[in-house]
């Protein structure tokens, strides 16, 4: 890499700190700010992350931070597509991560965009993230990482352990909600299978993305496959976590399957004892129509015992409507 390309040319006093969220030396876990950034040859591996909702980030990086012009649009360009490009000896890229306050939102996944090469880390985000946050606390608690690329590698087991533990969330609910439908209580979890179905939909697709853009750095990565890197052993692990999302997918498919089995046969239930009920009514009721009609003529209508000889045919109809339905095996 040539010289100007591990310079980061840093105006002290004109721009201020405040779209850095944080910054480190990784190798010793020593916080940095704007301010201390040297402008020559970095010494130290470096670890700066933005807020790219704050315009002063964005003017950094584009005028600021001598990146690759590659890096720059992966960082800045406002499509959001999941992607891992290696470029000379750095890699950008653009990897789905979790809302830090993520439970359970369709809503609640965001992209960490970062560029990482021999010297430094440069990323940024819109939303407080899952991972990141993971990586962060490490190095709070005085956990170094000696170069950029074991970021690199611990980001990739912080995405895969974030999502790992986000499916295990979902498998317990499912297994909750198939505990409910095998007792007998499937009225209610229609609702929450359909939540999950549209959360799992999400994760998949997100899921899936991240899986691929990352096996470009199998490629990378290289080395012995009898012996693999933790980054390979990170990206087989990411590989397990999508198989058990897919499978909790199925599970939760076949469910709504079972709860829509279950449902119709309720409706057939309630609909056939409808049936019954207005056929032995039928009856009942063509007699009420008929003696309800005010003409001159009806029977017992001057009879002062008329309204129990009328009480009388109807439970006679309704009787005889019972004994058909006994007759025909309908009951």
């Amino acid at each position: 890499m040539s010289e100007p390309d591990l310079k980061l040319r840093i105006g002290l006093g004109v721009h201020d700190s405040r779209g850095l969220v944080w910054g480190y030396r990784l190798d010793c876990c020593e916080a940095l700010s704007m301010h201390e950034m040297p402008e020559g040859t970095l010494e130290h591996p470096v670890w700066l992350h933005f807020n790219l909702a704050d315009g002063r980030a964005r003017t950094w990086i584009s005028e600021q931070s001598n990146l690759p012009e590659v890096a720059v649009t992966a960082l800045l360009d406002p499509l959001r597509r999941v992607r891992v490009n290696n470029i000379g000896s750095g890699v950008t890229g653009i990897i789905e991560d979790l809302h830090h306050d993520f439970h359970g939102d369709p809503e609640g996944f965001g992209e960490l965009r970062f560029y990482v090469d021999e010297h430094r880390v440069i990323s940024g985000r819109r939303h407080p993230l899952k991972a990141v946050d993971a990586l962060h606390r490490s190095l709070e608690s005085g956990e170094p990482l000696q170069t950029t690329a074991r970021w690199l590698e611990e980001f990739v087991e912080a995405v895969t352990r974030t999502f790992a533990d986000a499916v295990h969330d979902l498998v317990e609910q499912v297994d909750e909600i198939e505990d409910e439908i095998v007792a007998g209580s499937h009225e209610d979890e229609r609702a929450r299978l359909a939540n999950i179905r549209r959360l799992l939909v999400r994760f998949r697709r997100h899921l899936h993305s991240n899986r691929g853009a990352l096996g470009k750095l199998r490629m990378r990565d290289g080395g012995d496959p009898a012996n693999p890197s933790p980054l390979r052993q990170t990206l087989e692990q990411m590989d397990g976590v999508v198989q058990d999302l897919d499978l909790v997918h199925e599970r939760v498919r076949l469910l709504q399957e079972e709860v829509a089995s279950l449902l119709a046969e309720d409706t057939n239930r309630n609909l056939y004892v409808l049936s019954i009920v207005t056929t032995v009514l039928l009856p009942a009721t063509l007699l009420t129509g008929v003696w309800g009609m005010n003409v001159g003529g009806l029977p017992w209508s001057e009879n002062p015992h008329g309204f129990w000889w009328t009480a009388l045919g109807i439970l006679t109809s309704v009787l005889l409507s019972l004994a058909l339905l006994r007759g025909t095996r309908v009951l």
